[in-house]
């Protein structure tokens, strides 16, 4: 399992134990090897058109 930090303070940097980030302090995430959570995550928000 590879971990990031979910503010991707440090860019892509990847971490192999589930720790905080050194940086920020904020909880690692857990995500794939070939998987970006980001580009994942985008699909779900959806954009309304001002009226």
């Amino acid at each position: 399992m590879k971990y990031i930090c979910q503010t991707r303070c440090e860019g892509d940097k990847i971490y192999t134990k589930p720790d905080k980030c050194p940086e920020c302090g904020m909880p690692l995430i857990a995500v794939q090897k070939d998987t970006d959570p980001v580009k994942e995550n985008h699909d779900k928000h959806r954009v309304v058109p001002a009226s």
